[in-house]
């Protein structure tokens, strides 16, 4: 039983139903956002099966494409000959180079020079249409290894397309591309498309992927065996902790040039962000709850004093308070239930809106990264909070207006 028919006031109703769901709606996204930061984060880089990441030196492990460092191929000699040996080792150099799309004429887009033999076992890169490289062997490398030179006779003229990248050009398996390692230079180079790929950590990359000697070739970084990063697995994390000391120490020709750093460590600088936006969505949710809380209190005083008569009505009749209370907060739930249900139903449209809009925009993102995620422990802390906010709000001003004499009421008071 409700103290008033809601059909009645529509205004008052309509308006403390929106005040409950903006709280439960806006509470839910912010805190979301945090919780999509750091779950998907670790998902992503679990998905590549690397133990340990050699960057250039005093690098952060987020800025990975920013910099180089050369004797690549050295480094991992050096690594290998230590008392902690990794089982695969998987080097990469990242660039850009130029590339005939449709008809728009050369278009700049990113290329990773790989091992074709030992980078399948780190998953990163997921082949979906066509097949590998054909060839396992990295000739280029392999020619200017034994020979101190190597020319385009070499080249095997093999790529790997991103998916994005052959959605937007049209382009699959067995179609050829032009390429030049920069626009002034005429001299294109006709490759070969063997498949498509995902880039796991990228979800919308728009990159190729070559033989790493044939893009040091191109980049004029073979002789320097320029690397951005060696991705380096191990037996266990004995193995892979110990490799870490092992290469901070002075027995590391190398410790001065570049970094190993484990996949805890890059978590950690994600961790540093998370923190901050913890912070952040932790200032805007009591700021947004107290704001709530402040306008639904207003919004049940003043439907209080406007039922101020019928309060005094029900008290002069006889109903007794702890009813009258009942009553109250029966009026209370109903409002808390349908602005809680309306709430919910606006966070799940807008946590899927805003995942979608903000990795469609942010294109470095990995294929399974979701910016927002609905945690169901956390959505029912939010649901209670609302409640008792619901409850108070509702409770507190009609009973200390139930408390007032009901005669003046009856005699001054308005609907």
């Amino acid at each position: 039983m409700l103290l008033s028919d809601p059909r009645h006031f529509k205004l008052r109703t309509a308006v403390i139903v929106l005040a409950i769901a903006a709280s439960v709606s806006l509470s839910t996204v912010l805190s979301s956002l945090s919780l999509g930061l750091s779950g998907s984060t670790r998902s992503s880089l679990d998905k590549v099966r690397s133990d340990i990441y050699v960057v250039p030196k005093d690098l952060n492990p987020l800025l990975l494409d920013l910099q180089r460092f050369d004797q690549g191929h050295m480094v991992l000699e050096e690594l290998s000959a230590s008392p902690f040996p990794p089982e695969r080792a998987a080097p990469r150099l990242s660039d850009t180079i130029f590339m005939v799309i449709g008809n728009n004429g050369l278009d700049e887009v990113s290329v990773i020079g790989v091992d074709p033999f030992t980078e399948p076992y780190f998953g990163q890169f997921r082949t979906v249409k066509g097949s590998w490289f054909t060839t396992l062997d990295d000739e280029v490398l392999e020619s200017y290894k034994v020979n101190g030179s190597a020319d385009r006779a070499s080249f095997s003229y093999e790529l790997l397309i991103s998916e994005r990248l052959s959605r937007e050009g049209g382009l699959g398996p067995g179609d050829r591309v032009s390429m030049t390692p920069s626009a002034s230079t005429p001299d294109a180079l006709s490759y070969v498309i063997v498949g498509t790929f995902v880039n796991e950590l990228s979800r919308l990359d728009r990159s190729i992927i070559i033989k790493l000697g044939e893009l040091q070739y191109m980049r004029g970084g073979l002789k320097r065996d320029s690397m951005t990063e060696v991705l380096l697995s191990f037996a266990g994390k004995d193995m892979a902790d110990g490799a870490v000391r092992w290469a901070s120490s002075d027995e590391f020709l190398f410790r001065d040039i570049v970094d190993l750093t484990s996949k805890e460590e890059i978590l950690s600088e994600v961790g540093e962000f998370t923190a901050l936006v913890d912070a952040f969505s932790a200032i805007v949710v009591i700021s947004t709850a107290i704001v709530c809380l402040f306008f639904t209190s207003t919004l049940f005083s003043i439907s209080a004093r406007r039922q101020a008569r019928v309060l005094a009505t029900v008290r002069a009749i006889g109903i007794p308070l702890l009813r009258l209370i009942s009553m109250i907060i029966y009026e209370s739930m109903a409002f808390f239930m349908a602005g809680t249900i309306l709430g919910i139903a606006a966070s799940f449209v807008l946590v899927l809106a805003l995942d979608d809009m903000m990795v469609d925009r942010m294109q470095v993102l990995p294929s399974s990264f979701h910016l927002f995620v609905l945690d169901p422990i956390l959505l029912l802390g939010i649901v209670g909070a609302a409640l008792v906010l619901s409850l108070l709000s509702g409770l507190v001003p009609a009973i200390l207006s139930s408390m007032r004499v009901p005669t003046r009421e009856l005699q001054g008071g308005s609907d």
